[in-house]
């Protein structure tokens, strides 16, 4: 839903630049990528961005919503559908510039739609003619159009193929052919500009059209009828931002939202924009009037051909105030959404309750649900019911308690939410590789394993790891390592296959990871010593993150915990604060830690305050960080409360 999208208003402003008129010097209004994809993994944000930029800009721009994992699965042409989607919304009246029209792309949907099996050449003629001329009948028309009307309506998301949508949509099929086609001969002409070799014969053309019907995707070079179809309705698009009543009051450019573009419909898109047939040149350009932006779950533009791919993909990421970076011609832009941030969240929170710990709450959900948005928003739902008491009295939540209470079921839930669709051949390889720090690190375990995949070379969803160096931890991977710790048979349980990434780390902070994540803290506190006098505090500390980040065996979220032996070491020597400090970082980082948080973050302050002196009392690196957690513990000092309140008095 729109009303849940929250940490996308820089994204939403990258295609409105793009998209809204602007004034002729602005970078956005023309030269900008023409093609932008969203990429994120299931549940990531994708649907409620492209339902917030519908909302946005309706009523401003002309544009389509299409959703391609809706198309019926008796389709007869996909593409074909697809493309008579978008036409029909992009002809909707849009105030205040009336609306756009299709002459050319309609002929030629009507001409593919005729039955021209049988009879001769005559009879051809004849029947391409009276498309021309004259029209046979609304009956006629209607039926000729409504199975391609009827799979486009499945594409448009809320609209159902009742017989009165079906109706409507015919008759704007019929308005924008019969009446301006007979009065207009623009569309005949460039119809008989496609087979010059007929003799600009736009009959013959109709007639090759409906042909090459039968030969679709035939690799020899000839135009293909989806490749005509689409460089005729951009040439309509373009003629109606030219020539239009209210061509000099038209926003920049008008728009097309495909979600879920990875089904086969959507990558054959992907292709054709750039193999359409233009007179200046292949493919969608930067002066068609024309935004296309999609969603995807990684698959769309990793199915192009990589020496493709490399020459027309650049990633984006936006910035306040920014457009869509100008890349030249056939150049489309990747983005790859980001997971939410605590402040992302506090809207979400405070949507359901507000209150001056919100925040607290926020830093919870985020805590637990790695800033994955579909998961973040089935957590604050979950928590709904109880949400003002826990507002009201602080840290009372236990993440690991969360997912454990009643059998399990919201951990099955963030599955279905984060998991979905993921092949399921995938899914014993993935649980296993969860335990990697990065995409390096786990195919070296693909290959230490020695067993065969599927899908060899991209095993791996979009958004699996939230960044290269493995410190952040995803809703998927963190789900898919519980999974792992209850593994019982098998060679790779949580030990082995820890134990085995360590071996193979070639980097310290990797090493340290692993050797953490495997429960040996001895070793971990010793090595982070021996390098304290080695390394700048700032390249330590980042060393002291890599290790920390380390996952905890799931139902064991203290696997170590902090304890009485701790405080003494803070005690004992000059470096023996290191090891509470890793313990600590440890304990803190985990996503299921929720208790004794103020406690806790005392102590961390402490044993930083002992890293301070170790440097001699200049370190700004450290003074942040004892800044940070000093915040931190007094945010969650809970306010005096009586037993009435606690029991959820007023």
């Amino acid at each position: 839903m729109a009303s849940d999208l929250v940490g996308r208003s820089l994204d939403v402003s990258l295609v409105h630049r793009a998209v809204l008129r602007v004034p002729d010097t602005d970078p956005g209004r023309r030269g900008a990528a023409p093609v932008v994809v969203f990429e994120a993994g299931p549940g990531g944000g994708k649907t409620a961005l492209l339902s917030a930029l519908a909302e946005s800009v309706a009523g401003r721009a002309p544009h389509s919503y299409l959703d391609l994992d809706q198309l019926r699965p008796s389709a007869r042409h996909p593409l074909r559908a697809l493309l008579v989607a978008v036409a029909l919304q992009l002809a909707r009246p849009c105030q205040p510039y009336g609306a756009l029209s299709f002459p050319r792309f309609f002929l030629g949907i009507l001409a593919i739609e005729l039955d021209l099996s049988a009879g001769g050449e005559t009879e051809h003629r004849s029947a391409v003619q009276s498309l021309l001329r004259r029209w046979r009948g609304q009956a006629t028309i209607k039926e000729v159009v409504a199975g391609v009307i009827t799979d486009a309506v499945s594409l448009i998301p809320g609209l159902a193929p009742a017989p009165q949508t079906i109706g409507a949509l015919t008759g704007v099929v019929i308005d924008t052919v019969a009446n301006r086609v007979r009065r207009d001969t623009a569309a005949h002409e460039w119809w008989a500009r496609q087979h010059p070799a007929h003799g600009a014969d736009p009959v013959a053309a109709l007639i090759e059209l409906n042909h090459s019907t039968q030969g679709e995707g035939r690799p020899n070079g000839a135009l293909t009828a989806h490749a005509t179809l689409l460089t005729a309705l951009l040439d309509d698009l373009a003629d109606g931002y030219r020539n239009g009543r209210y061509a000099d009051e038209r926003t920049a450019n008008c728009v097309v939202l495909l979600d879920n573009a990875d089904t086969a419909v959507g990558v054959q898109l992907l292709h054709d924009t750039f193999a359409a047939a233009r007179p200046d040149g292949p493919g969608l350009h930067t002066d068609d009037p024309l935004v296309l932006v999609t969603t995807s779950r990684g698959g769309l533009l990793d199915r192009l051909p990589k020496p493709v791919r490399h020459a027309t993909v650049t990633d984006v990421q936006p910035v306040a105030g920014g457009a869509l970076p100008t890349l030249g011609r056939r150049r489309w832009a990747r983005r790859t959404l980001d997971p939410l941030t605590e402040a992302d969240i506090v809207p979400l929170v405070t949507s359901v309750a507000a209150g001056p710990d919100a925040v607290n709450l926020a830093q919870l959900l985020h805590q637990l649900g790695c800033g994955h948005p579909g998961a973040t928003v089935l957590l604050r739902d979950y928590l709904r019911p109880a949400m003002r008491d826990h507002i009201r009295h602080g840290a009372i939540i236990e993440p690991e308690d969360l997912l454990t209470d009643d059998g399990g079921a919201l951990e099955a839930a963030l599955a279905a939410s984060a998991g979905q669709e993921i092949d399921p051949d995938l899914r014993e390889l993935l649980v296993t590789c969860s335990a990697a720090r990065n995409r390096k690190a786990a195919e070296a375990l693909l290959r230490a394993m020695e067993i065969p995949y599927p899908n060899r070379g991209a095993p791996f969803p979009v958004g699996w790891w939230a960044a290269a160096d493995g410190l952040e931890v995803t809703m998927p991977r963190l789900l898919a390592q519980r999974e792992l710790a209850r593994r019982t048979t098998g060679p790779w349980n949580w030990l082995p296959v820890h134990r085995a990434l360590a071996l193979a780390e070639d980097d310290l902070g990797g090493r340290l990871h692993h050797l953490l994540a495997a429960e040996q803290t001895d070793a971990v506190a010793t090595a982070l010593t021996e390098q304290l006098p080695l390394l700048p505090a700032p390249q330590w500390l980042r060393l002291l993150d890599a290790a920390t980040s380390a996952p905890h065996r799931p139902g064991r979220p203290l696997a170590v915990p902090y304890s009485a032996a701790d405080e003494q070491d803070a005690e004992d020597g000059p470096t023996a604060f290191v090891r509470a400090l890793a313990r600590l970082e440890w304990t803190v980082r985990g996503p299921t830690f929720g208790s004794e948080r103020t406690g806790l973050y005392r102590r961390l302050v402490g044993a930083y305050w002992r890293l301070l002196e170790h440097h001699q009392h200049d370190c700004p690196a450290v003074s942040d960080r004892i800044e940070h957690y000093q915040h931190l513990a007094t945010r969650w000092r809970r306010a005096p409360t009586t037993d009435r309140r606690l029991e959820g008095g007023r």
